[in-house]
């Protein structure tokens, strides 16, 4: 009785070694630009020079010149990606001497992938003479 005992242990543990070793999991994540913090931005005060606004934020990702006056675009993206992957084929080359097995289950993959992506925005708009004239932001939301 211990013998098919210790047998059916190491056989399923042999079944679980093959299922995680065709399994795919990866985990992303990156950001991209920069934009200030809710603090910096508080900062800001309608008629402020260009000036005091760089000092205060930093350089902008994107400047465009108008005729009515100057718009400053700051932009920063969080990604989070996710990705869990399972091969039948990988396992089925374990156990197929042959290959005819996994050249079947050859196309018969299970994918999931799910992600996340998050943006910070501020966007300053300045008048003829260079002075800040509107301030809009979204930070980041909680994933509290």
């Amino acid at each position: 009785m211990r013998r098919r005992t210790d047998t059916a242990i190491l056989l399923s543990g042999l079944l679980c070694f093959c299922l995680f070793a065709s399994g795919c999991v990866s985990l992303a994540r990156s950001e991209i630009g920069s934009a200030p913090e809710a603090a910096s931005v508080a900062q800001l005060r309608k008629g402020a020079s260009f000036q005091e606004v760089v000092e205060i934020c930093g350089v902008p990702m994107e400047t465009i010149e108008q005729r009515e006056g100057r718009l400053l675009i700051y932009r920063e993206r969080h990604y989070r990606f996710r990705r869990f992957g399972f091969d039948p084929g990988l396992v089925a080359g374990f156990v197929d001497i042959t290959g005819l097995l996994r050249a079947a289950v050859a196309n018969l993959k299970l994918v999931l992938e799910w992600g996340r992506v998050e943006e910070r925005r501020l966007v300053v708009l300045f008048d003829r003479d260079d002075r800040v004239a509107a301030v809009a932001y979204r930070d980041v939301e909680d994933e509290g």
